[in-house]
């Protein structure tokens, strides 16, 4: 972590770092999909319960007490645990480190065969999540 020094100071401060990955998803409807008026719910349904069925090697209904929950890909991403007991004794999740972007515009009806597209924004710690990593 670098520090910025403000002129007519004396005290020097932090300047955090903060990492950011863009990554936009070109997709080809193999079915007839029908998207809600906002689709980033349905996109997250989809990417979370796919992610999770790809990591999660317990098979536990809940990610609450499980042992791996802080190495897991899904609960980094999607469960945003507390990392600390300070910022657990205030908070008992973090906001998720990801944004999720549908392409603005897009019908909500797509056919076989049409594109569609969906850009997801990583944040923090959701950067350095690897899902070919043994646990």
């Amino acid at each position: 972590m670098s520090s910025l020094v403000i002129p007519g100071t004396l005290a020097a401060f932090p300047t955090p770092s903060l990492s950011l990955a863009r990554v936009r998803f070109e997709l080809t409807a193999l079915d007839p999909i029908r998207l809600p008026p906002y689709s980033g719910s349905a996109w997250r349904g989809l990417l979370g319960r796919s992610l999770r069925q790809a990591v999660c090697v317990t098979r536990q209904p809940r990610c609450d007490g499980c042992l791996l929950r802080a190495q897991c890909a899904y609960c980094t991403i999607f469960e945003s645990p507390a990392t600390s007991p300070e910022i657990s004794r205030r908070f008992s999740a973090l906001p998720h480190p990801f944004v999720l972007e549908p392409k603005l515009g897009a019908p909500r009806a797509v056919e076989p065969g049409q594109p569609l597209g969906l850009g997801v924004t990583l944040i923090g710690t959701a950067c350095q999540v690897r899902i070919d990593d043994p646990i």
